[in-house]
């Protein structure tokens, strides 16, 4: 990714070189502008909200840790003992992640990623699967996937459905079924300074959606556990 296309990799860049708070400014279709802290993105296990933790925990084997930006999850798997690659299009999250002590990092789109081994696990968090960008997307990532995997590898994600967004005040939701866009696909955009990055779509992908796309795949839920605000976290295993 070209620095001036990457506010996220501007934001840690600053926020490492100077210790102070760095505001990358998140502007969607969905809701009013937001901002984030790219100190989020150096936060330790006392910091991480517990599907996070617990999804450390369902790693196994090699990992490749997908949208890994400064390497906070693949720090802690290095400190476990694990085999662990840390990968992210960001050019200057990469090196941060390095500098910080990754032993291993790619800067490297996932669905054009072609390594040199395979994994056991694939990690992505902080919805990572969002970069599907769509329900066909996601049934794509699936597929880039199985390539990446070690016969019998899995997947572990996690995803939030947004049909909160969409509920009244009696908890019923009114979502236009006859719409051509899926109601968990945003679109964002990111800026960071003068740092302005293009549109994207970003997929937060509903468990009803989720288990029937991967019921047609190459994998099977195995693991599934909800968190406190229609969060979830998933644990696919390649068949065979």
């Amino acid at each position: 990714m070209q620095v001036k296309k990457d506010p996220i990799g501007a934001a840690v860049k600053h926020f490492w070189e100077n210790k102070k708070s760095a505001l990358i400014e998140v502007i969607s279709d969905i809701a009013e502008d937001e901002t984030m802290d790219a100190a989020y993105f150096f936060r330790d296990m006392t910091m991480m909200p517990s599907l996070e933790k617990k999804a450390l925990l369902w790693c196994e084997g090699k990992v490749l840790d997908v949208g890994a930006c400064v390497g906070s999850h693949s720090l802690l798997l290095q400190q476990k003992g694990y085999d662990v690659t840390a990968l992210d299009t960001s050019f200057d999250a990469c090196m941060i992640a390095r500098m910080r002590g990754v032993k291993n990092v790619e800067a490297a789109d996932f669905f054009t990623y072609q390594p040199k081994q395979k994994y056991d696990t694939l990690l992505l968090l902080m919805n990572g699967i969002g970069i599907s960008g769509s329900l066909d997307g996601f049934k794509t990532l699936l597929k880039q996937a199985k390539e990446l995997l070690n016969p019998n590898g899995c997947i572990v994600f996690d995803s939030s459905d947004l049909i909160y967004l969409f509920m009244d005040e009696d908890g019923e939701a009114y979502v236009d079924i006859n719409s051509d866009k899926y109601y968990g696909v945003v679109n964002y955009q990111m800026k960071y300074g003068d740092v302005k990055g293009d549109k994207f779509d970003w997929l937060f992908l509903d468990p009803d959606n989720m288990r029937d796309i991967v019921e047609a795949s190459d994998f099977v839920v195995e693991k599934f556990d909800e968190g406190e605000h229609f969060d979830y976290l998933c644990k696919l295993r390649r068949k065979g």
